[in-house]
C-alpha cells in the first residue's frame, strides 16, 4: 500500500499535493516558531495571510492522504474480487488481451473520393455476419473501441493489472487461453464463438442489414423502452477449479459498446454482486454469466441492468439457471 500511496504522490496528478504538503509544513511550522517567540506581540497581516495559505496547503495536502489512502485499502480489500471476476491474465507480464475490431477502406476508385467511409470493411469478420454491416462506424478505425479501453485500461491499472490490445484475427486462429476481453457485438469474432460454445447464455441475431442480441430468457434490448442497448457477459470456459473467464463488451452500436465498457470499468463490482442476489447465491467459478445493459442519451452515466441469465460452466453442456436459482458445480 505504502508502494501505491508514493507512485500517486509522485505522479503527474500527486506532486502538485506533495508540494502542498512541503509548502505547508515548512510554512505552517515557521508560523508557529514566530508566534511561538512573540507571544505578547500582535501579528502582521502579513504574516497572518501568510499562515491562512499554508493551513489551505497543508489541508489539501492531508485531505488528498486520507482520501488516496481510503481508496487504496478499498482496492486492496477488493483484489481477490477483481482477480476472481477479471481472471489472472491481468497480471501476467503481456496483460488480458483486448480484442477490438479494425476497419479499413477499399480501394480508392474514380467514382470514391478518400472522404467517403460509408463502404468501411472490417478485416476478417464472423462468416456468419454475411454482407451484413455494424452500426454506428464511421472512421477507418474503429476509435469508439479504442476508448472503450482506455476505459477499462484505467481501472484495472488501480488494482495494478494490464491490459493488451489484440486485433481480431480469431476467424481462423483459437480463442486465447488464457480468457480476453472481447469488445464488439456481431463482428467480433471471439464474441461470436463463445456465443457457440456457451449456447443458450445469448445469441447474436443478423437482419439483412445488420446484428442485434438476445439472452438466453429471451430478453431483447428493445423490450424495454430505451435509447440503446449493450451486452455484458461473462462466459467461463474450462472447469469450476480452473475457470478461465471472457469478459464481453458489445453493444447494439458503436456507441453504446462505449457505455457498456465505462460501465464495468466503474461498476464491476456490482456485476459481480448480480452473482449473489437471489434466493441462492452463485459462484464466481462456477457460472457464465449474460445481461442487457440499457440507457438514454440524457442519462447516460446511469445506465440501467436487465435481469442477468446465467449458465453452469461447460465447453458444450450448458445447464441454465435463471436468476435467483441455485448453482451447482458442474
Amino acid at each position: 500500500m505504502l508502494r501505491t500511496l508514493l507512485r500517486h504522490f509522485f505522479g503527474s496528478r500527486g506532486v502538485a499535493y506533495t508540494v502542498f504538503l512541503l509548502l505547508g509544513s515548512i510554512g505552517f511550522a515557521t508560523a508557529i516558531l514566530i508566534v511561538a517567540a512573540h507571544p505578547q506581540r500582535s501579528l502582521d497581516p502579513r504574516i497572518i495571510l501568510g499562515i491562512n495559505l499554508f493551513t489551505t496547503c497543508l489541508v489539501l495536502g492531508i485531505v488528498e492522504i486520507i482520501s488516496k489512502t481510503a481508496e487504496t485499502l478499498r482496492e486492496k480489500r477488493e483484489l481477490p474480487l477483481f482477480k476472481s471476476f477479471f481472471g489472472k491474465a491481468a497480471f501476467t507480464n503481456e496483460g488480458l488481451p483486448t480484442v477490438f475490431l479494425q476497419a479499413e477502406l477499399p480501394p480508392i476508385t474514380e467514382h470514391r473520393k478518400i472522404k467517403d467511409i460509408s463502404n468501411l470493411v472490417l478485416s476478417e469478420p464472423p462468416l456468419k455476419s454475411g454482407k451484413t454491416r455494424p452500426k454506428g462506424i464511421g472512421h477507418i478505425i474503429p476509435f469508439e473501441d479504442l476508448e472503450a479501453v482506455l476505459a477499462i485500461d484505467r481501472e484495472f491499472r488501480k488494482y495494478e493489472g494490464k491490459i493488451r490490445m489484440v486485433l481480431d484475427v480469431f476467424r481462423s486462429k483459437p480463442l486465447p487461453e488464457e480468457g480476453c476481453l472481447s469488445i464488439g457485438l456481431g463482428y467480433n469474432n471471439v464474441t461470436i464463438k463463445l456465443a457457440e460454445l456457451c449456447p443458450g447464455l445469448f445469441e447474436v441475431i443478423y437482419d439483412d442489414e445488420s446484428d442485434d442480441l438476445c439472452l438466453g430468457n429471451g430478453d431483447k434490448g428493445t423490450e424495454e423502452e430505451c435509447d440503446d442497448y449493450a451486452l455484458i457477459a461473462r462466459v467461463l470456459l474450462g472447469s469450476s477449479r480452473r475457470p478461465v473467464p471472457y469478459i464481453i463488451c458489445a453493444g447494439h452500436t458503436a456507441r453504446a459498446t462505449v457505455v457498456a465498457c465505462e460501465f464495468l470499468a466503474k461498476n464491476w463490482t456490482q456485476l459481480a454482486d448480480l452473482y449473489r442476489q437471489g434466493e441462492s447465491p452463485r459462484r464466481l467459478n462456477e457460472c457464465s454469466m449474460a445481461v442487457i445493459l440499457r440507457y438514454n442519451e440524457t442519462a447516460r452515466e446511469t445506465p440501467q441492468l436487465g435481469k442477468p441469465w446465467f449458465a453452469l460452466i461447460g465447453q458444450q453442456q450448458v445447464r441454465h439457471i435463471p436468476a435467483g436459482g441455485l448453482a451447482k458445480s458442474a
